[in-house]
């Protein structure tokens, strides 16, 4: 968003090419039924989110009342938690719900909106779920008011665990947010504009969006005034200096909006740029959210991004077999979201006109196909309608027609059911309403049953098992339990039910909960089950570990392997009187080499929870060894004590007393740099 709208010129309206062929049918924008502002991507656990605003229909400027979230595991299909908080949800806000960002810290999200006090400021809602809802902590503003220069938060929290929150217009301005993530220490600082933010001056001109990939962070933002470029710059540290890097995403790309607002994602081991355009209105006020694919140069820099129609590639297939929710979808014509109590997620799909659809794509129906489907609907329509199921197109092969007749009412819902024909491999699926009239029905999800159910449909075939982060997890170092490899049932984990029972974090087969004592934990182990873990072992050496756990049970267990080989004896978990009676067990491995390998986490005996596993010890072969006084490059520096045991952080040469003062009284600590994740033993 920009105040600087009289310099604004008419931007011709681009013709609008239908196409017949189900191919054609554009992912991009991710989401048409509605008009979703300003994008914020971030990834919890194995689904990506993405948090937007509202632009109203026929907007003529920013009218924007209430933020939006819609959720993928696939990068095509998405599904809607519909409206998560309003701006009348601030008992201080005078109106407009501007751009946002959520993050997660200690099992809480915290959202960062921009809203209006008499003058623009940031606000923050917290909730238990990503999904909201949302309340307002504070009764007042977090930032501000002082109008344009506190619009457009971005959020991120660094590995020492200080929180950033940078937002602003026409500057760039940060502060440093307390562990409580509703209140900062110090005061808000304003980064210097006057180099690192173009190539003859800045150009910086809102919308940041800030991370931190490699040693590296980022500074992402709305660039050039009206239209807007997105633009960004990098640094060694989280407050600059900063360095100029170029334009991601040029103006004068098609269908872009005269404004664009940018945020940057890795998931599932592939890198996501979103955006905001103007294809489906033409209308600069009534902007739609497009995502996509790229790959960071081997330096890390970012390549040129062009707009496309067609979006990212699928990243996992649908499986039908499962609950679909009737708003999940790639693609759709003719219908809406709507809120409705009686539907578990609070929405269905509504507003439904005659010979409407939805496409779903990369649906895996299996070689044993699928015999019959079961729709949840409800209808207040005397004439009802069907639900019609095709292959690839809306036309394509038609594999079952469900029969709607009125429930009574549009908040009763009932199961209709119906015999497929001819469903199996991976197709895009269409969902398609035909009715005598408009308004046939509504509908909560859609579920197929059959031989293809009982095979593995999730998971991509090509893929392969990778680490959950993207990199090996570092011995020493702490691996948190749910953060096992991703690959699915049989590669990265094998797990004995069929879902998820905890109901958290992940959505494949591994039982994993939320606890108020530790966040996540992998509960409901049973003998045979397994998890691994892609690990990187920094130095040859036999290690200490320590794991946090749970059981009401005598003599459950586990032990852990390295590239399938012993590296302890079977491990016992103590009995408690309750499952939220936590300890810690610690004992000593085998000689572990260096390099990277799969550890293994077998469960021997049923039943435990587990929190995490931490590795400690090894000494610091192949570390270069260095004085106490150093002469290492100025920059920000991590350090670790001889166990590795993180200490705290210090910029050199400027910290130099702190990093004297610190560490052990003799022997040794570990130095790494921010920037080049280069090791340094100190000795002292």
């Amino acid at each position: 968003m920009n105040d600087t709208l009289t310099r604004m010129k008419k931007w011709s309206v681009l013709l609008l090419i239908l196409l017949s062929s189900h191919n054609a049918l554009a992912d991009n924008p991710i989401v048409r039924y509605t008009y979703t502002p300003d994008p914020a991507p971030v990834v919890f656990g194995d689904t990506c989110y993405v948090y937007t605003g509202h632009d109203e229909d026929g907007a003529e400027y920013f009218e924007m009342n209430e933020w939006q979230c819609f959720w993928t595991t696939d990068m095509v299909n998405w599904t809607p938690r519909g409206i998560i908080m309003r701006y009348t949800d601030f008992k201080w806000s005078t109106g407009e719900a501007w751009a946002s960002q959520c993050i997660r810290r200690n099992g809480k999200y915290y959202f960062y909106v921009t809203a209006v006090n008499n003058a623009r400021c940031i606000g923050v809602g917290v909730a238990d779920n990503p999904g909201g809802p949302f309340k307002d902590p504070l009764g007042k503003p977090l930032c501000g008011p002082i109008n344009w220069e506190h619009i457009d938060p971005t959020v991120f929290i660094d590995d020492d665990g200080q929180a950033y929150l940078y937002f602003g217009n026409p500057s760039a301005y940060y502060v440093k947010l307390n562990e409580d993530m509703i209140s900062y220490s110090g005061s808000i600082q304003k980064t210097n504009m006057s180099s690192g933010f173009g190539p003859n001056g800045s150009i910086y001109t809102e919308g940041p969006w800030f991370y931190r990939r490699n040693g590296l962070y980022y500074l992402l933002y709305a660039a050039s005034g009206i239209p807007e470029d997105i633009a960004y710059s990098t640094s060694d540290g989280p407050t600059g200096p900063w360095t100029y890097r170029g334009k991601i995403m040029s103006n004068g790309e098609s269908n872009l909006a005269f404004t664009n607002h940018c945020g940057v994602v890795d998931f599932k081991g592939h890198s996501y740029f979103f955006y905001h355009n103007q294809s489906i209105s033409h209308n600069g006020f009534d902007r739609s959210t497009c995502v996509e694919e790229f790959t960071y140069n081997a330096d890390g820099t970012f390549p040129t991004i062009h707009v496309s129609s067609q979006g990212p590639k699928p990243i996992a297939y649908l499986n039908p077999y499962k609950r679909v929710e009737g708003e999940t979808m790639a693609y759709e014509e003719g219908l809406k979201i709507q809120e409705n109590s009686a539907c578990s997620n609070k929405i269905c799909l509504g507003y439904i006109s005659k010979n409407s659809f939805t496409k779903v794509a990369n649906v895996n129906f299996g070689a044993g196909g699928a015999t019959s489907v079961t729709v949840n609907a409800s209808s207040n329509s005397s004439s009802g309608g069907k639900v019609e199921f095709h292959l690839d197109s809306k036309n394509g092969d038609l594999i079952a027609s469900v029969e709607i007749s009125s429930t009574g009412g549009w908040d009763t819902f009932k199961d209709f059911e119906a015999e497929v024909t001819g469903a199996t491999g991976v197709h895009d699926l269409y969902v398609v309403f035909k009715a005598d009239s408009d308004y046939p029905c509504n509908v909560d999800y859609w579920q197929f049953f059959g031989d293809g159910s009982e095979e593995e449909l999730e998971e991509i075939a090509e893929e392969k098992q990778t680490p959950f982060h993207g990199t090996p997890a570092p011995i020493p170092g702490k691996i948190e339990a749910e953060d096992y490899d991703l690959g699915g049932e049989g590669k990265a984990y094998h797990d004995e039910s069929s879902a998820n029972e905890g109901g958290a974090y992940r959505k494949d087969n591994v039982d994993i909960e939320e606890t108020s004592a530790s966040n996540y934990v992998v509960g409901y182990n049973i003998k045979g089950e397994w998890l691994e873990y892609t690990v990187d072992v920094k130095e040859s050496a036999e290690y200490e570990w320590t794991a946090r756990v749970s059981s009401t049970f005598e003599e459950s267990g586990f032990r852990l392997y390295l590239d399938d080989k012993e590296i302890t004896d079977r491990i016992t978990v103590p009995q408690g009187e309750e499952w939220s009676d936590y300890t810690l067990i610690k004992g000593k491995t085998k000689e572990l080499a260096a390099g990277e390998h799969i550890l293994k986490l077998a469960v021997e005996s049923s039943y435990f929870n587990i929190d995490y596993i931490e590795f400690k010890g090894g000494d610091a072969t192949g570390i270069e060894t260095i004085s106490l006084t150093p002469n290492l490059q100025p920059g920000d520096y991590m350090i670790y004590n001889a166990t590795g045991e993180f200490i705290g952080s210090v910029r050199l040469p400027e910290e130099q007393s702190f990093l004297e003062s610190n560490g052990p009284d003799h022997g040794m600590y570990i130095l790494v740099s921010k920037e080049t994740g280069t090791h340094y033993k100190i000795t002292k």
